[in-house]
Protein backbone atom coordinates (compact mmCIF):
# COMPACT_ATOMS: atom_id res chain seq x y z
CA UNK A 1 0.00 0.00 0.00
CA UNK A 2 2.74 2.15 0.86
CA UNK A 3 4.33 2.14 -2.58
CA UNK A 4 1.10 2.40 -4.22
CA UNK A 5 0.77 5.86 -2.34
CA UNK A 6 4.01 7.03 -3.03
CA UNK A 7 3.55 5.90 -7.12
CA UNK A 8 0.32 8.07 -7.34
CA UNK A 9 1.59 10.82 -5.26
CA UNK A 10 4.87 11.20 -7.99
CA UNK A 11 2.02 10.76 -10.80
CA UNK A 12 0.14 13.55 -9.67
CA UNK A 13 3.06 15.80 -8.99
CA UNK A 14 3.92 15.22 -12.39
CA UNK A 15 0.79 15.50 -13.91
CA UNK A 16 -0.88 18.76 -11.36
CA UNK A 17 1.05 20.18 -8.62
CA UNK A 18 4.82 20.79 -10.46
CA UNK A 19 2.66 22.96 -12.67
CA UNK A 20 0.64 24.51 -10.20
CA UNK A 21 1.90 28.68 -9.86
CA UNK A 22 3.39 30.14 -6.46
CA UNK A 23 3.10 32.87 -4.48
CA UNK A 24 2.87 36.09 -5.70
CA UNK A 25 0.63 34.91 -8.35
CA UNK A 26 -3.54 33.69 -7.70
CA UNK A 27 -3.56 30.33 -6.49
CA UNK A 28 0.39 30.08 -5.30
CA UNK A 29 -0.20 29.38 -1.84
CA UNK A 30 -2.42 26.57 -3.20
CA UNK A 31 -0.10 25.21 -5.08
CA UNK A 32 2.97 25.38 -2.86
CA UNK A 33 0.33 23.63 -0.27
CA UNK A 34 -0.50 21.01 -2.93
CA UNK A 35 3.00 20.24 -3.65
CA UNK A 36 3.93 20.16 -0.14
CA UNK A 37 1.66 17.44 0.64
CA UNK A 38 2.78 15.43 -1.93
CA UNK A 39 6.97 15.53 -1.08
CA UNK A 40 5.99 14.26 1.76
CA UNK A 41 4.43 11.29 0.59
CA UNK A 42 7.62 11.21 -1.88
CA UNK A 43 10.76 11.99 -0.37
CA UNK A 44 12.95 9.46 2.35
CA UNK A 45 12.31 12.84 4.83
CA UNK A 46 10.38 15.77 4.44
CA UNK A 47 10.71 18.15 7.18
CA UNK A 48 8.22 20.84 8.50
CA UNK A 49 6.94 24.22 6.52
CA UNK A 50 9.17 22.83 3.22
CA UNK A 51 8.57 24.64 -0.07
CA UNK A 52 8.90 23.01 -3.48
CA UNK A 53 8.70 25.54 -6.13
CA UNK A 54 6.98 25.55 -9.38
CA UNK A 55 8.16 23.08 -12.53
CA UNK A 56 10.92 21.56 -9.90
CA UNK A 57 12.01 17.85 -10.95
CA UNK A 58 13.62 15.50 -8.55
CA UNK A 59 13.19 12.01 -10.54
CA UNK A 60 11.36 9.52 -7.77
CA UNK A 61 12.61 11.68 -5.12
CA UNK A 62 13.00 8.07 -3.21
CA UNK A 63 16.26 9.09 -1.70
CA UNK A 64 15.72 12.92 -0.77
CA UNK A 65 16.24 14.20 2.69
CA UNK A 66 15.19 17.55 2.83
CA UNK A 67 14.99 19.38 6.62
CA UNK A 68 12.78 21.96 8.20
CA UNK A 69 11.94 25.31 6.33
CA UNK A 70 14.64 24.56 3.35
CA UNK A 71 12.80 25.12 -0.51
CA UNK A 72 14.08 23.73 -3.90
CA UNK A 73 13.74 26.48 -6.26
CA UNK A 74 11.80 27.11 -9.06
CA UNK A 75 12.85 25.13 -12.46
CA UNK A 76 15.39 22.86 -10.12
CA UNK A 77 16.80 19.75 -11.23
CA UNK A 78 18.25 17.44 -8.76
CA UNK A 79 19.18 14.19 -9.93
CA UNK A 80 18.87 11.14 -7.47
CA UNK A 81 19.36 11.21 -4.21
CA UNK A 82 20.79 14.62 -1.64
CA UNK A 83 20.40 15.62 1.57
CA UNK A 84 19.34 19.25 2.08
CA UNK A 85 19.38 20.43 5.96
CA UNK A 86 17.18 22.88 7.28
CA UNK A 87 17.01 26.40 6.56
CA UNK A 88 18.18 26.37 2.89
CA UNK A 89 17.47 28.78 0.63
CA UNK A 90 17.68 27.91 -3.21
CA UNK A 91 17.48 30.49 -6.08
CA UNK A 92 15.92 29.48 -9.42
CA UNK A 93 17.63 26.83 -12.10
CA UNK A 94 19.35 25.47 -9.66
CA UNK A 95 20.93 21.79 -10.70
CA UNK A 96 22.44 18.86 -8.18
CA UNK A 97 23.66 15.94 -9.52
CA UNK A 98 24.66 12.77 -8.00
CA UNK A 99 25.92 10.61 -10.89
CA UNK A 100 28.19 11.07 -13.64
CA UNK A 101 28.42 9.11 -16.86
CA UNK A 102 31.63 6.79 -17.20
CA UNK A 103 33.78 8.13 -20.47
CA UNK A 104 37.35 6.76 -19.91
CA UNK A 105 37.16 3.62 -22.70
CA UNK A 106 37.38 5.76 -25.92
CA UNK A 107 37.15 2.37 -27.87
CA UNK A 108 33.34 2.82 -26.46
CA UNK A 109 30.45 5.02 -27.23
CA UNK A 110 30.18 6.73 -23.50
CA UNK A 111 26.17 6.01 -23.88
CA UNK A 112 27.10 2.34 -23.48
CA UNK A 113 29.71 2.83 -20.49
CA UNK A 114 27.12 3.18 -18.00
CA UNK A 115 27.03 5.49 -15.03
CA UNK A 116 29.41 5.97 -11.85
CA UNK A 117 28.72 4.59 -8.51
CA UNK A 118 26.23 7.56 -7.04
CA UNK A 119 27.61 9.97 -5.40
CA UNK A 120 25.34 11.93 -3.26
CA UNK A 121 25.81 16.17 -2.89
CA UNK A 122 25.19 16.84 0.98
CA UNK A 123 23.75 20.32 1.80
CA UNK A 124 24.19 21.20 5.64
CA UNK A 125 21.69 23.58 7.33
CA UNK A 126 21.89 27.57 6.93
CA UNK A 127 22.77 27.57 3.06
CA UNK A 128 21.95 30.15 0.23
CA UNK A 129 22.33 29.01 -3.22
CA UNK A 130 21.76 31.55 -5.94
CA UNK A 131 20.09 30.97 -9.47
CA UNK A 132 21.22 28.54 -11.90
CA UNK A 133 23.98 27.26 -9.69
CA UNK A 134 25.18 23.85 -10.95
CA UNK A 135 26.60 21.31 -8.03
CA UNK A 136 28.79 18.35 -8.79
CA UNK A 137 28.42 14.91 -7.23
CA UNK A 138 29.96 14.33 -3.88
CA UNK A 139 30.37 17.80 -3.22
CA UNK A 140 29.69 19.12 0.63
CA UNK A 141 28.17 22.41 1.16
CA UNK A 142 29.40 23.37 4.69
CA UNK A 143 26.91 24.85 6.96
CA UNK A 144 25.70 28.60 6.88
CA UNK A 145 27.81 28.93 3.43
CA UNK A 146 26.64 31.19 0.60
CA UNK A 147 27.05 30.17 -3.54
CA UNK A 148 26.47 32.80 -5.75
CA UNK A 149 24.73 32.88 -8.90
CA UNK A 150 25.79 31.10 -11.72
CA UNK A 151 28.59 28.90 -10.10
CA UNK A 152 29.83 25.92 -11.09
CA UNK A 153 30.36 23.98 -7.34
CA UNK A 154 32.56 21.07 -7.85
CA UNK A 155 34.82 20.71 -4.71
CA UNK A 156 33.27 21.00 -0.89
CA UNK A 157 32.31 24.71 0.02
CA UNK A 158 33.76 24.72 3.77
CA UNK A 159 31.28 26.44 6.53
CA UNK A 160 30.31 30.03 6.60
CA UNK A 161 32.01 30.30 3.63
CA UNK A 162 30.66 32.61 0.15
CA UNK A 163 31.88 31.19 -2.84
CA UNK A 164 31.41 32.19 -6.72
CA UNK A 165 33.12 31.63 -10.14
CA UNK A 166 33.23 28.84 -12.76
CA UNK A 167 34.78 26.83 -10.70
CA UNK A 168 33.17 28.24 -7.78
CA UNK A 169 36.39 29.71 -5.34
CA UNK A 170 35.81 31.05 -2.13
CA UNK A 171 36.13 35.37 -1.97
CA UNK A 172 35.35 35.75 1.91
CA UNK A 173 33.81 33.87 5.40
CA UNK A 174 30.51 35.17 6.14
CA UNK A 175 30.72 37.89 8.99
CA UNK A 176 34.18 39.01 7.72
CA UNK A 177 33.75 43.18 7.12
CA UNK A 178 35.41 45.29 4.70
CA UNK A 179 37.29 47.80 6.24
CA UNK A 180 35.42 51.36 5.54
CA UNK A 181 36.11 52.51 2.09
CA UNK A 182 37.83 49.11 0.98
CA UNK A 183 35.83 47.49 -1.92
CA UNK A 184 35.41 43.50 -2.49
CA UNK A 185 37.13 41.92 -5.60
CA UNK A 186 34.78 40.48 -6.41
CA UNK A 187 30.87 40.73 -6.89
CA UNK A 188 28.95 38.55 -4.68
CA UNK A 189 25.71 37.53 -6.51
CA UNK A 190 23.80 35.17 -4.76
CA UNK A 191 20.00 36.53 -5.23
CA UNK A 192 17.80 36.21 -8.12
CA UNK A 193 18.65 39.42 -9.88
Amino acid sequence: MHKFIKRLSLFLYYLIACKLPQPPLPGGKFGNRLRRFFVKRIFLQCGRDVVIRKNAYFGSGAEIEIGDFSEIGLNAYINRDIKIGSHVLMGQNVTIFSVNHEFEDPDTPIHHQGHRERNPAIIEDDVWIGANVVILPGVRIGRGAVIGACSLVAHDVPPLAVVCGNPARVVRQRGSRFKPGQRPTHRIIAADE
